[in-house]
């Protein structure tokens, strides 16, 4: 789903503009319109707090990739189980072969910006990183993609049932047996990684369309940002609603997870997610959007426009692929899947993998 993109009537400004406000070059040096965030609390800690308190003036910390991984295991929050909308929020576990799963009701999306040319070695650490969350026996998952559009990067998804599960979550992997192995492997990411943020976003059932589906057999994501207007919350609450009943009307196949962003980017700020099994869903997508636009008629694709245009401020969409190599994937999608979500990769190494004597995690206390 692109509801912007799609209708042409409204302004459209590049996603970095729009989220400039939480982003800080790794360089030190803090450019016109970023926000830098002065040392003495972790960007994890800010976050919770966040969560608990809602207060939104509380700012994230500035700090090099580096120091803040190596202090707090900032990996170790940000990638957990995965993505968009495979995980039961009602459920103990992942069910990959259910195809009622429901969306996360926290999605927690961290997001790392590759160094040019780093790509196969970044690659190669995060594989140490599955390898040590596995020693480990963290009870996180998570999922990995890369970006196909837009800048490099590599996005972790990580869905709680709750602000509290995420908190749980947290304190499990900050203990020494698991945070040691992880935090060698943090530091040396920062040879890769140029930067990374982190938002946190709350599924919003109401406004999504089909939600309920199999995220195991997925192999792409859509992701849009959108930015309503300030303001201007009943005319988004009509425009989805406009969506959803044409969509319905004409049985668009697809499905649109809606996520509103809590913490790390502007008030208003909405996440769609819209997974594609390959990449030729994206033509049968358009064919179909073409369809429903014309069976609106002129009266209402004159209203679809008049609520693109008073509603959104911003909008920008990314095409991602998902990355098995890089996912610490639920064992009931390695089950469904076993060739994709588990590929073959080259054995461990001590210069590159958390398997040597002193670094292996162990068993989390019972």
């Amino acid at each position: 789903m692109q509801l912007g993109s799609r209708g042409g009537e409204f302004l459209v400004e590049a996603f970095e503009a729009a989220t400039r406000e939480y982003i800080v070059p790794s360089s030190g040096n803090t450019p016109p319109g970023y926000s830098a965030i002065p040392p003495g609390d972790s960007r994890q800690e800010a976050t919770i707090r966040q969560a608990q308190n809602d207060n939104n003036e509380v700012p994230f910390e500035r700090r090099t990739i580096q120091r803040e991984k190596r202090r707090h295991s900032m990996k170790s929050i940000s990638r957990a189980l995965v993505a968009l909308s495979f995980l039961a929020s009602t459920a103990v576990t992942l069910h990959a072969q259910d195809q009622s799963m429901a969306p996360p009701k926290v999605l927690v999306i961290y997001r790392e910006i590759i160094k040019f040319g780093k790509d196969a070695p970044h690659e190669k650490n995060e594989v140490a990183f599955v390898r040590a969350f596995a020693a480990g026996k963290s009870p996180e998952r998570y999922i990995a993609a890369t970006t196909m559009s837009g800048v490099n990067e590599a996005w972790f998804l990580t869905p709680f049932d709750s602000y509290a599960s995420w908190e749980k979550s947290s304190q499990f992997n900050n203990q020494a047996a698991i945070e040691a192995p992880l935090a060698r492997l943090s530091e040396q990411d920062g040879e890769y990684v140029a930067d990374g943020r982190q938002i946190v976003a709350t599924y919003d059932e109401k406004s999504s369309y089909r939600p309920n589906f199999n995220m195991a057999e997925m192999r792409y994501v859509e992701i849009e940002t959108i930015r309503v207007r300030p303001g201007h919350d009943k005319e988004w609450g009509d425009l989805v609603t406009f969506y959803n009943t044409a969509a319905t009307k004409a049985k668009l196949d697809e499905h649109d997870v809606f996520f509103s962003v809590r913490y790390g980017a502007q008030a208003g700020t909405i996440l769609i997610v819209t997974p594609r099994k390959s990449l030729a869903d994206l033509d049968a997508a358009a064919d179909d959007y073409k369809a429903m636009m014309t069976a609106l008629g002129d009266e209402g694709r004159k209203r679809w426009a008049q609520l693109l245009e008073s509603t959104i401020a911003f909008d920008s969409s990314e095409l991602l692929r998902f990355s098995p190599k890089m996912s610490y994937a639920p064992d009931d999608f390695v089950k469904a899947d076993p060739s994709f979500w588990k590929p073959k990769t080259a054995p461990a190494t001590k210069a590159n993998s958390a398997g040597s004597a002193t670094k292996k995690p162990t068993d989390a206390p019972k």
